[in-house]
């Protein structure tokens, strides 16, 4: 018997021993509608083409995200699901090199998120940290190569990266679309959000997450979503924090009449005569009419209530603790002197000759770096007095990126805008044509920290990091990060002062 015995646990550790390595590793996480499985990679578990809500197809386009149907057994989520519909670039476009975009199918049945966390178990329940996608509104994607969210899941926080409908796909308004339970129309896109966030509300626990602990981060039209989401009643209570990378108030939402009109004009463009007709009409033919076309959030009175601009000091606002800034070149102007001149008056009118005053240039290189000097403290002034106007109601941080990431044409593209984005999630393998240095690789390990501080804390300092001042009522200091760690000079009280007024005349910002 005993001979028996120990011949049956021969045989069993041997079939233990050759089942794959990476069949026992594969971690596994009960959410609410069944059970997926993941993989294990870069030394954290990745579940990756999770579904949080039923795909928007047929009757569900331009319809607010559904429930997604329970299964049976066990889900494999080991590969990204499709994008939402846009049109690919997959060799990339100016500075955005091909892991800017993302690869591999796109879809309507698009709505997926994908989950990274620490492999190691803890005892408490981690923070959490929401990447929504930029892409102009007309792509952009959870699974676009350098939001892998592998290395910041290593430093102890649950990172995920989601899809949402963009296009006219996301943000089609049109009069004949039945209004949601809400009585809102439009925004499809901004909804879809929302419903990720509130499945994390349900199934944070699955992964080790925390869901009163989820920090919301955008960047462009990300950065877009996580302004209205800050101004959104249907926000409240879904996170705890915000980071709002390259999207100052300068956006301007639409507003729903507009929208609708504009609704109108493009069922009109693809020859519908219904919203069923519309519907109908194969996702190709409307993705090539949707790039004829702009799509955005807009004020619907529901998601939306106001201009997130507009309700800063008064409310509804969720104040949660907030980190923003830009890059130093967000925008590569090209004006020679002419160019230059022509632009300073066509913008700022009667005040021209104050705007060639402060911003001087007697040579078309001149022109240019007064053109981004220029540029960057507008934004800079909007961004600080946006911090001003909330310093007392939630701690606020601003920064300015100004490290040129090495690759093609580097020196034309100077800190473009997107560029800090590798360095956040230090995904620098995801460009290999880039040649990073120990410089580089030292400033994204700063970046990496200051992001997870605050994504744990809710504020971006700690141990061994140059000290990151908060914003007060009285001042606004914005934090350099990039070439160099340390507050920045203050823009001069005559820059500041004459963007002010024309902050004023203009209406961009309302403070």
């Amino acid at each position: 018997m005993l001979n028996f015995l120990r011949a049956l646990c021969l045989v069993l550790f041997a079939a233990v021993a050759f089942v794959p390595a990476n069949a026992l590793a594969a971690p596994r996480a009960h959410v609410d509608t069944g059970t997926l499985q993941g993989v294990t990679r870069n030394g954290v578990r990745a579940f990756l083409g999770v579904p949080f809500a039923a795909p928007p197809v047929g009757a569900l386009r331009w319809r607010g995200p559904q429930p997604h149907a329970s299964w049976s057994g066990v889900r494999a989520a080991q590969s990204f699901g499709p994008s939402c519909m846009q049109t690919e670039l997959p060799n990339g476009v100016g500075p955005w090199t091909a892991e800017f975009f993302p690869h591999g199918a796109v879809s309507e049945d698009c709505l997926y998120l994908n989950v990274w966390a620490p492999n190691a178990r803890s005892r408490t329940r981690l923070p959490i940290m929401v990447w929504i996608p930029g892409g102009g509104f007309r792509n952009g994607s959870g699974s676009v190569p350098i939001y892998d969210g592998a290395a910041l899941a290593q430093r102890g926080i649950i990172v995920v990266t989601l899809n949402y409908r963009v296009g006219a796909f996301g943000f089609l308004a049109h009069p004949d679309l039945a209004p949601e339970p809400d009585g809102g129309i439009g925004n499809y896109g901004v909804r879809d959000v929302l419903a990720a966030l509130r499945w994390l509300q349900i199934n944070a626990a699955a992964f080790g997450g925390d869901p009163e602990r989820v920090t919301i981060v955008g960047q462009s039209a990300g950065g877009v979503v996580v302004h209205a989401l800050l101004a959104s009643p249907q926000g409240r209570g879904l996170f705890a924090g915000a980071i709002i990378q390259s999207s100052p108030l300068a956006f301007r939402t639409g507003d729903r009449t507009a929208a609708a009109e504009a609704g109108a004009a493009f069922m009109s463009d693809l020859g519908a005569t219904s919203i069923e007709a519309l519907r109908a009409i194969p996702a190709a033919r409307v993705l090539e009419a949707s790039d004829r076309a702009s799509f955005r959030p807009i004020v619907d009175g529901v998601v939306l209530p106001v201009d997130p601009g507009a309700n800063i000091r008064t409310g509804p606002y969720n104040d949660v603790p907030t980190l923003t800034g830009i890059v130093a070149h967000e925008t590569r102007t090209r004006f020679d002197l002419a160019g230059y001149q022509a632009d300073s008056a066509s913008r700022d009118g009667d005040a021209s000759a104050d705007f060639l005053a402060l911003y001087p240039a007697s040579s078309d290189a001149e022109a240019l770096e007064a053109g981004l000097e220029s540029d960057r403290d507008r934004v800079l002034v909007g961004l600080g007095a946006w911090a001003q106007a909330r310093a007392n109601r939630a701690p606020t941080y601003l920064y300015l990126w100004t490290h040129a990431e090495p690759g093609p044409e580097a020196a034309l593209h100077r800190a473009f805008h997107s560029s800090e984005l590798a360095y956040v999630f230090g995904t620098f393998a995801a460009s290999p044509q880039r040649s990073f240095t120990a410089q580089d690789r030292s400033i994204s390990e700063t970046m990496q920290l200051y992001w997870t501080n605050f994504i744990k804390t809710g504020d971006p300092n700690g141990a061994g990091l140059p000290a990151w001042p908060r914003a007060s009522g009285d001042s606004a200091p914005i934090m350099e990060l990039g070439d160099r760690f340390a507050p920045l000079t203050p823009i001069t009280p005559e820059r500041r002062a004459f963007f002010a007024r024309s902050f004023e005349r203009s209406g961009a910002f309302a403070f």
